[in-house]
């Protein structure tokens, strides 16, 4: 980012950016990447952006914020860390018999870009700053269906999600199927209730 070398430390130069794919139905695994050598500030993210099998392209716009971070004042700072507490992979990253101060492990994080498999590059429609933030508080990381009724409201888990998936396409799924799915929830989630209050329950003296 433009000037973030330039921030004292425990200043952070950040940007809202925005990845759009038509996904055409398909789960598109990305990647956010920072400079790996620069141990002690890596955010390298993985994602997968969730595939909408709409009339159209199937566009899904994902919004994440990047940060370029530093804390430490001094690189010393970090080797009278480590003397104290073994942080393995920061440890590792420390180059033998190279001064400290000339190394990337304890430098500010650097933000590289966005990273997919290439057999999903046709997918790709673009990478895009956001600057229009007055009206946000935070910087949220989600994703946006440009067919507004494939969004995801809420965190789901695997039944959730199949059973969302039956009453989404529920002309192609009988009744009965969806009521045993239906059952097959309830069920599972009474049996998962149970386990947890017989682990909650106090032994009797």
């Amino acid at each position: 980012m433009v000037d973030a070398e330039s921030l004292p430390p425990g200043e952070t130069a950040w940007e809202y950016l925005a990845v759009v794919f038509d996904t055409h139905g398909l789960d598109i695994p990305i990647t956010i990447e920072y400079d790996e050598r620069r141990t002690i500030h890596l955010f390298t993210q993985d994602l997968l952006v969730q595939g909408v099998a709409d009339d159209a392209t199937g566009r899904v716009t994902v919004f994440f914020p990047v940060y370029e971070a530093s804390t430490l004042h001094d690189p010393q700072l970090l080797l009278d860390f480590l003397d104290d507490i073994d942080v393995t992979h920061w440890r590792e990253a420390i180059i033998p018999n190279t001064p400290i101060e000339e190394q990337a492990a304890w430098r500010r994080s650097k933000f590289i870009g966005v990273t997919f498999p290439a057999a999903y590059q046709e997918l790709f429609a673009g990478l895009y700053s956001v600057h229009t933030l007055d009206e946000l508080k935070l910087l949220p990381l989600f994703q946006l269906p440009e067919e507004r009724s494939f969004i995801r409201p809420y965190k789901t888990g695997p039944w959730e999600r199949a059973l969302r998936a039956c009453w989404t396409n529920r002309r192609q799924w009988s009744k009965p199927l969806l009521g045993v799915l239906l059952i097959v929830m309830v069920l599972g989630f009474d049996w998962t209730l149970s386990r947890q209050k017989r682990s909650c329950r106090s032994p009797r003296r």
